[in-house]
């Protein structure tokens, strides 16, 4: 199902998809090619996956029911990030990847947040997730590209990125936990008057069962490899 929003809220969202998909498959073909052809069908599928459900009204049928339907959204490539963390192979492909390169990824959170306001402009989430509300994560999109050079330079270090991340990942966090309070639902606790219903829909789905994943794994995977340095 579609939401009578205007085409160019469409259109850069789904630009900011494929740049996602871009750069993250950048990333792993610069570290780890091999595994390349197995991301590009991983993240295929779950695109298609999510499209189909999400565009057939799956997610907007009995929005009250228990359990609710949303967490298939975004509970899929979360497990399978757990997954790799905890096996042989997963965490081998993990370490290879650049830590300047994951921190790049995460420039994408700059138009996913104007998309955010633009969707509160339309009435489709409440303005508290957005940047004139309670959400600062467009910070970690601002500073990306500046992280990512400092420590391609050399002028960053260790300690540096291992906080950049961490901030990062609480800002991402706190946002994502006031936007599934926001869903209409059993639990629902923001924006009553105006709930999240963008991410119900078809393409605007992807943000939760695609991006935020994404952005999850570039801040873990860093997390995980600087975490077991000690210089």
């Amino acid at each position: 199902m579609l939401l009578p929003v205007p085409n160019y809220i469409t259109l850069v969202f789904i630009i900011t998809v494929l740049i996602t998909l871009t750069l993250f498959l950048w990333t792993i073909k610069r570290a780890a090619s091999k595994a390349l052809p197995i991301a590009i069908a991983i993240l295929l599928f779950i695109l298609i996956f999510q499209g189909i459900l999400s565009y057939t009204g799956f997610y907007t049928e009995n929005l009250f029911s228990i359990p609710p339907r949303f967490p298939i959204n975004i509970l899929p490539p979360l497990i399978f990030i757990i997954f790799l963390f905890n096996s042989k192979k997963g965490k081998s492909f993990i370490d290879k990847l650049s830590l300047g390169d994951l921190a790049l990824i995460s420039i994408v959170r700059i138009p996913v947040e104007i998309c955010i306001y633009w969707f509160a402009m339309e009435k489709i989430v409440p303005n508290e997730l957005t940047f004139e509300g309670r959400n600062w994560d467009i910070l970690s999109g601002i500073t990306a590209p500046l992280i990512a050079y400092a420590y391609y330079k050399g002028y960053i270090g260790r300690k540096t990125l291992l906080i950049w991340n961490f901030v990062a990942l609480i800002l991402v966090i706190a946002i994502v936990s006031q936007a599934i309070l926001a869903i209409p639902s059993p639990f629902q606790q923001i924006g009553i008057d105006q709930p999240n219903i963008a991410v119900l829909y078809f393409p605007f789905n992807w943000l939760a069962s695609f991006i935020v994943p994404i952005v999850f794994f570039t801040h873990f995977a860093a997390l995980r490899q600087l975490l077991l340095r000690h210089e």
